[in-house]
């Protein structure tokens, strides 16, 4: 029978207790394997949720406009096959409306259009005195159907809102005189590689828009002061009131995309100085949408674009900056332009800050209101603001250290550029929506009522 061998207490107490961080390691990184996960799934799930947010509101933004407010007339003009390209216009082609214009003859010549843009909806030439846009739908897709037409054929929203608030150009009758008119619209057929495009024609206007026309003041050989431009266009700008007065009120839409660039100049004499630059007339009605659509209360336009809740005070503001970034832009003092708006002692600057005071009051805000304040002039006067005022919470400029660092005079600057900027993009949405990945969430098209 062997022997026992007995082991020491010491040597069994550390061959006992051994084991014990071993399995408190284990037990740690247990522990660790499942926080990672947990912190994985909630990064994942707020991943999908913030890209399901971003593609809903672009959904929102894409939905079709309806006009519920059309006359017999207009909707004889949407339901017209006008589009088609076998269409022809009935009438005489010498009319002077028309130029002498012939949509044969326009897409026979196309190696003679002059470029003259090439943006994220498509491309712009001109042909003798016609614009003609050509769309592009991989950036933008249409929003809404041709009434009547078959497997819901889309067309550019611009055609649509053109034909209802520019009209036609041969159309005497046509009822917004401060809307670019329209000439012709049709879809071409397919070219070599078998898509069919979209053509949007209408006038050209040589004189440009209140972007070109701000740097060709600013150029010239007058020094043009804020408070002289402003009384010379101060009746454009309440023309434009008025237009939008009309688009509000009489048929329940929004532009949602005033901007200089979308100000057109129609000369009425051959030259190009101020006198001659005095007709304005909106255009670019491609983002026009009805007052309750989705598009005003989502999240794009809400926090994205910080727009105003009413997308009809949103209008009238935006072109209230508009106009005034182009006098700022026309001026040859711009530092002066700045001290100016800030001190609130200018009819224009008064203007500004008695519409904002509003705005920040939770007043309503509505075109022929400002027309009202502006066609007067009678507004008391403003009292100076501080620089952190002035920059309205929506920049950086008036903080001491930047004023410390770059300067008062560019602080300022710098604030009444915030001030007056308009915003529209939808960048951070198509980032987060994945749409180079997916493409835009586009719903069906609904018939115009």
């Amino acid at each position: 029978m062997g022997k026992e061998t007995s082991v020491p207490f010491r040597l069994q107490w550390q061959m006992r207790y051994s084991w014990t961080p071993l399995r408190r390691r284990t037990r740690n990184a247990k522990w660790l394997r499942l926080v990672s996960a947990m912190v994985l799934l909630l990064r994942t799930f707020y991943l999908l949720a913030s890209i399901h947010r971003h593609r809903r509101t672009l959904f929102d933004k894409y939905g079709p406009t309806l006009y519920t407010r059309l006359s017999p007339v207009e909707e004889a003009k949407l339901a017209s096959r006008r589009w088609q390209w076998h269409w022809q216009w009935h009438g005489d082609e010498s009319h002077p409306e028309r130029g002498g214009y012939s949509r044969d003859k326009l897409m026979a010549n196309r190696g003679e259009w002059e470029q003259l843009a090439s943006g994220f909806e498509g491309e712009a030439f001109t042909y003798r005195n016609c614009a003609i846009k050509v769309y592009n739908t991989h950036n933008a897709p249409f929003r809404n159907c041709i009434p009547g037409a078959e497997l819901e054929l889309r067309w550019p929203t611009e055609i649509s809102a053109s034909l209802v608030l520019g009209g036609l150009a041969e159309d005497h009758l046509a009822p917004g005189s401060d809307f670019l008119p329209v000439v012709d619209y049709f879809l071409a057929p397919p070219t070599d590689d078998g898509v069919a495009g979209w053509h949007f024609v209408t006038p050209y206007m040589p004189s440009g828009n209140l972007e070109s026309l701000g740097r060709r003041l600013r150029e010239s050989e007058t020094r043009y002061a804020a408070c002289d431009l402003d009384m010379l266009f101060r009746s454009s700008f309440n023309k434009l009131l008025n237009a939008l007065r009309l688009m509000h009120d009489e048929y329940d839409l929004c532009h949602d995309d005033i901007k200089p660039d979308n100000i057109f100049l129609k000369s009425p004499g051959q030259g190009l100085g101020p006198e001659n630059t005095t007709q304005w007339l909106l255009a670019d009605l491609g983002n026009v949408r009805q007052l309750s659509h989705p598009y005003h209360s989502s999240l794009l336009w809400v926090h994205l674009s910080k727009s105003l809740p009413d997308c009809r005070a949103n209008d009238v503001f935006r072109l209230l900056k508009t106009y005034l970034a182009f006098i700022r832009s026309a001026v040859h003092d711009v530092a002066a332009f700045d001290g100016d708006f800030l001190q609130g002692g200018q009819p224009w600057s008064r203007l500004f800050w008695a519409t904002k005071r509003d705005i920040d009051r939770g007043r309503p805000v509505a075109a022929a209101g400002v027309l009202a304040r502006s066609t007067t002039r009678e507004l008391p006067g403003e009292e100076p603001r501080s620089l952190q005022e002035y920059g309205g919470g929506q920049s950086d400029a008036g903080s001491p250290l930047t004023r410390a660092v770059l300067g008062r005079e560019y602080a300022i600057s710098r604030a009444v550029t915030d001030m007056l900027r308009t915003r529209a993009g939808e960048d951070v949405a198509r980032r987060w929506g994945l749409v180079p990945l997916l493409g835009v969430p586009v719903p069906d098209c609904s018939p115009e009522k």
